[in-house]
């Protein structure tokens, strides 16, 4: 058998009824010794080490699972189950439990290894097997169809050898020294398996048989599991086994294959992958409780909640948008059923879905949905009686069927009288609709000469008012201010209104969405003041300070904190990160995970908590980083917590022990609340920058300021940056720093961001060098504007008229976040910007170029012009406050500073083009006095300090 990948590596929710593992991990006592077979990469293991306290033996011939699983067990042998070597390693040893999770099905002679682990239990010891089901109703459907299509997981793992069934797989675990007490299971239904996705088109069977093969004995049950335990010489009594496995499927079964999804999207958009939010859910009885984290989303939006993945019928018992003990109950927007009554939906597809609109005042903290579920997957529950039994036979969908379906659940419902005066209502809502047409038409017409009566006041009013008028008629457009203004096209004055009134109000739910533009465009028509200043000055009027206040409401929420007090008295460091999203790690990122790399290594335990990014989980934080292994291993054994996933009633936890470390300013002022509860009343401020200076003067920056004032221990990324924070009294120089409570003075730590280790290119390759190169740190994002692209552009424009690139160049740009782009410069010359290059390409790229432009309008000088210099580049950076010339040239000869205006950068662009040709000055200037490597960076006299900063008096 071999596993040569972390398919089957997966957290534990012991709760989990749908999980094999967390059953077997159930029927284990505290404090057992245990020999566990095939754990894989250790998730079982480690259960059992840390939280039930056993003394773990394990056997695993997996090279790469091994290791990772090695270091939570007390005795490990890594060899293949089948060479039956653990036989004799373990001969001195006998066992309270052996656990077979899903590992004999994978072996060529499962009956030949159960004799001999017998051996190995105690007296009244236990043996425990799971083993998928390979009479699931979904292989069955497949074979019926000829097919048995293999995956990479699940019941047709393609490195299965070997497949039982309820009765085979009990005959495996008969032995005369086992007596069975219990047999146990986990389901899915047959759209949950990876089976169905091979072959969905079973409904092209006979109706009958489907209908045998689903309802057939054990046909949902995905996995068993067998608990036997060792007779003993001293008690010859046994009692029957318990078998608590349902034969057929039940309306409890099908509730636990609810798994709810939601997606967003903004109105007339659709709905894409990215957009997921993975909600909070609890099930009781019939009844799910969904809650759907809005902390991050700016109205208006639409909200698509999936409830399951089944037929279903389902009782909408309320929707609620809550937070800050405000709450606003919401209408169903549009669903993909049938109504049954005014609250009671019909799902005749597996893919149903219920849409929510809100505005942007009608968005709080979170979405709460209330539900109650009447039928899933065609099995109704008691109450629901006759009506489950519909919806069954309904499930072949048809709009005939439905129709009929329809009819007879009104029948049970309610009287034929109040279908028609349903049917009524909608014949006065279609007059009703028709008025507003006309009116609409009238209004319109109103909106056109009012228009006209504007554009003549000013030509250029005249002009812009045109233009607005087809985008805001056609296209519904959405302006930067989230209003919707709906103004006539221009091409209205060809085509008759009554033709344009027939494009515009092809459906009614266009009619609405037309009157509200219009009623809001006409109150901007009617204040002609706003309107001349919004045209002259785009929003100029736009309320910014109610985005503001949302941002800070989430920003400066109170955090729910549970105060425990730690068992072993070990500090833990707290890692509190925005997000860790590979996508957005630049150098920032990359230094903190070196630290806490340094910090793991010496053996203190890590919990991550991400603080702005509701979506990551711990499983998605180890699947997005497989290409860095070793922080794979950190993140495996560390701990992690989303703040976004806690609230009153689950409260983050915080022990007296506990050290954080605050990534930036916004999550300072969280550690600053986590902090309270522990026993130092200071934490770690990893600072990379002085971030208010990336903000206007508002309430944004002045919050971000008040972080620095918190009580705290800087980390510094360079002395530089130290400097500035002293020069300027900054932060814990600051005379507004709060030091009270504090048990010593402030202290700082200092440490120098290591750059890529690149030798430049040999003279030669300079010198047959036809066509040279030039790159600038191209960055023309908005989260980007300290690396000043605009001014950078603007200063390479000047150089090449003034012709200091003569000759054959090329001219790049990296950095970009998104897409590539090619942008016109100068004199026929062009720009190609890229985004970032893959770091194993990364150090020969950037040799290949002549001139480097890296320009930064903050305290940190930034690493990429040394890494530019050390390429062999002659590199051009500005000047910022204390980061003057003199500092900038002690760094490397090839490095020219610059001030901060277009003339002196264009100018220093040309003395570096200039002297990127005299090859022997260059190669003179290559040496970088910067450091290069992070052992040195965070060495253990670093971390030594950083440690012995936050321990517990008795430890210092």
């Amino acid at each position: 058998m071999t596993i040569n990948n972390l398919k089957y590596s997966s957290l534990i929710d012991i709760n989990d009824d749908k999980s094999a593992h967390a059953v077997i991990l159930r029927e284990i006592k505290h404090g057992s010794t245990v020999l566990e077979f095939g754990p894989g990469p250790g998730c079982m293991t480690r259960y059992l080490k840390e939280e039930l306290g056993c003394h773990v033996s394990i056997v695993e011939m997996d090279e790469t699972f091994f290791p990772i699983a090695e270091q939570y067990s007390d005795d490990a042998l890594s060899t293949d189950i089948e060479d039956l070597k653990w036989i004799d390693y373990f001969s001195e040893k006998n066992f309270d439990y052996v656990i077979f999770a899903d590992v004999l099905e994978h072996l060529k002679d499962p009956w030949g290894i159960i004799d001999p682990s017998v051996r190995l239990l105690k007296d009244g010891g236990s043996l425990i097997v799971s083993l998928p089901n390979a009479a699931h109703s979904a292989v069955v459907l497949g074979l019926i169809q000829d097919q048995f299509v293999l995956n990479d997981t699940g019941l047709l793992d393609r490195t299965h050898l070997r497949f039982f069934t309820f009765e085979s797989a009990k005959d495996l675990c008969t032995h005369s020294d086992l007596f069975l007490c219990e047999a146990r299971a986990t389901y899915r239904a047959i759209e949950q398996t990876e089976v169905y996705k091979n072959y969905k088109n079973y409904k092209n069977l006979p109706e009958d048989l489907v209908d045998e093969v689903l309802n057939k004995a054990y046909g949902d049950v995905f996995q068993f599991i067998f608990h036997m335990k060792k007779k003993s010489a001293e008690d010859d009594t046994y009692s029957e086994p318990v078998i608590r496995i349902a034969k057929h499927n039940s309306f409890e079964q099908q509730m636990n294959f609810i798994d709810p999804m939601v997606y967003w999207t903004r109105p007339g958009e659709k709905y894409v992958p990215e957009n997921c939010i993975k909600p909070l859910y609890e099930i009781k009885g019939h009844e799910v409780d969904i809650r759907v984290s809005l902390a991050r989303l700016e109205g208006p939006i639409m909200i698509r909640l999936r409830p399951c993945e089944v037929t279903s019928v389902i009782e909408i018992r309320g929707i609620l948008s809550r937070g800050n003990e405000m709450q606003k109950a919401l209408p169903i927007h549009q669903h993909s059923g049938q109504y049954f009554s005014d609250n009671i939906i019909i799902f005749d597809d597996k893919d149903p879905s219920i849409i929510v609109e809100l505005d942007a005042a009608e968005i709080f903290s979170e979405l709460n949905f209330k539900t109650r579920f009447l039928s899933i997957n065609g099995i109704a529950s008691n109450e629901m009686g006759l009506l489950g039994g519909h919806i069954k036979r309904g499930a072949k969908s048809g709009r005939d069927n439905i129709n009929r379906l329809l009819y007879e659940l009104k029948q049970f419902k309610s009287s034929q009288k109040v279908l028609e005066n349903e049917l009524q209502k909608k014949v006065e809502e279609e007059i009703r609709l028709k008025n507003q047409m006309s009116e609409q038409r009238e209004k319109i017409t109103h909106l056109y000469n009012l228009n006209r009566n504007v554009l003549s006041e000013n030509n250029r009013l005249q002009e812009i008012l045109s233009y607005r008028i087809v985008h805001y008629a056609c296209r519904l457009q959405q302006v930067k201010n989230k209003s919707k203004w709906i103004v006539v096209a221009p091409f209205a004055v060809v085509f008759s209104p009554l033709l344009l009134l027939r494009v515009l109000f092809r459906t009614k739910r266009r009619v609405s969405l037309v009157l509200a533009r219009c009623k809001e465009y006409l109150k901007l028509l009617k204040n002609k003041k706003r309107l001349r200043l919004e045209l002259k000055y785009p929003n100029i009027t736009k309320p910014v300070g109610f985005d503001q206040y949302r941002v800070l409401a989430y920003k400066l929420r109170t955090i729910p904190i549970e105060n425990l007090v730690s068992e072993n008295g070990q500090m833990r460091f707290n890692i509190l990160v925005p997000s860790l999203d590979p996508d957005i790690v630049f150098g920032g990122y990359i230094s903190l995970l070196h630290l806490v790399r340094r910090i793991f290594e010496n053996g203190y335990p890590i919990r991550f908590v991400v603080c702005d990014d509701s979506r990551m989980t711990k499983r998605k934080l180890i699947d997005s980083w497989q290409h860095k292994p070793e922080l794979v291993k950190i993140f495996s054994a560390s701990e992690f917590e989303n703040i976004d996933h806690h609230n009153e009633t689950f409260p983050i936890s915080a022990f007296d022990n506990d050290r954080f470390i605050a990534y930036s300013g916004w999550e300072g002022l969280i550690a600053n609340q986590m902090v309270q509860q522990t026993t130092f009343k200071k934490f770690i401020f990893f600072i990379q920058e002085y971030e208010p200076i990336f903000h206007e003067e508002n309430s944004i920056r002045a919050v971000l300021e008040s972080a620095y004032t918190l009580p705290h221990i800087p980390v510094f990324n360079t002395e530089i940056l130290r400097h500035h924070f002293v020069k300027e009294a900054l932060g814990v120089y600051s005379k507004d720093y709060d030091n009270s409570g504090a048990d010593s003075p402030c202290t700082s730590l200092v440490f120098e961001h290591a750059i890529a280790d690149i030798a430049p290119p040999d003279q030669q390759v300079l010198v047959n060098r036809l066509v040279r190169k030039f790159l600038f740190y191209a960055r023309p994002e908005g989260h980007a504007g300290r690396n000043l692209y605009a001014l950078g552009m603007l200063a390479l424009t000047q150089a090449i008229r003034d012709g200091f690139f003569k000759g054959a160049w090329e001219f790049w740009g990296i950095g970009t976040f998104a897409e590539n782009y090619e942008v016109k410069l100068d004199k026929g010359h062009k720009m190609k910007i890229i985004h970032r290059v893959p770091q194993e390409e990364y150090e020969e790229f950037i040799k290949g170029f002549d001139v480097g432009v890296s320009l930064m309008m903050a305290p940190h000088p930034s690493i990429l012009p040394f890494e530019m210099a050390s390429a062999g580049m002659v590199v051009v950076t500005n000047e910022y406050r204390h980061r003057d010339a003199d500092v900038i040239k002690r760094i490397s000869k090839n490095i020219l500073p610059c001030k901060l205006s277009v003339e002196s950068i264009a100018h220093t662009m040309g003395q570096a083009a200039e002297k990127s040709k005299d090859i022997e000055a260059r190669i003179e200037g290559f040496g970088v006095n910067w450091n290069r490597n992070w052992d040195e960076a965070f060495s253990p006299e670093f971390i030594a300090s950083l440690v012995n900063e936050v321990a517990p008096k008795a430890e210092k």
